[in-house]
């Protein structure tokens, strides 16, 4: 199933995401640049506002992306807010012509639970996000990777990234 994230611009340094789903529903994302929080809504197939928004702090965010993306949050008390005891970091890495990863999928890069791809950004496709995970990594391609910050620059090195 096809993924199509489109950014819209929004003046300042806010920015605003839509994702399509398959039944015309929308999910739609508000990054808010001065102060960390994001707006998430949900519209619904034939309508033209939200169903429901909320506001997410920067954190809560975190939280919920780490989830969604099958990461396990540790130290998690269901009475108290979620609490990491080993924080993980996303930051952008950009595939060098000597990476070991070009030629494999994102799938295929697992890293023994230290570090997951989340993204694969590549500039010559209309979406944000590169949606067909088959696809083969390529030089410039820049990986979205969650890591523990005292993995970071072996996954780096693993990746042959920069």
């Amino acid at each position: 199933m096809d993924v199509h994230l489109h950014e819209h611009p929004v003046p300042g340094s806010d920015r605003s995401y839509e994702l399509r789903l398959p039944d015309r529903a929308c999910v739609t994302l508000v990054v808010h640049g001065a102060d960390g929080r994001r707006e998430l809504s949900a519209i619904a197939p034939g309508r033209d506002s939200p169903e429901l928004t909320v506001t997410l702090s920067e954190a809560q965010a975190v939280t919920l992306g780490m989830l969604l993306s099958g990461l396990v949050v540790t130290g998690h008390d269901a009475a108290a807010p979620a609490v990491h005891d080993e924080p993980v970091q996303v930051v952008t890495l950009e595939l060098a012509a000597d990476s070991p990863a070009l030629g494999r999928v994102p799938d295929e890069l697992a890293d023994e639970g230290r570090a997951r791809v989340l993204a694969v950004i590549r500039d010559d496709t209309p979406e944000l996000v590169e949606d067909d995970p088959s696809r083969a990594l390529r030089v410039g391609d820049r990986l979205v990777v969650a890591a523990r910050p005292e993995e970071l620059d072996a996954v780096r090195h693993r990746l042959g990234a920069r």
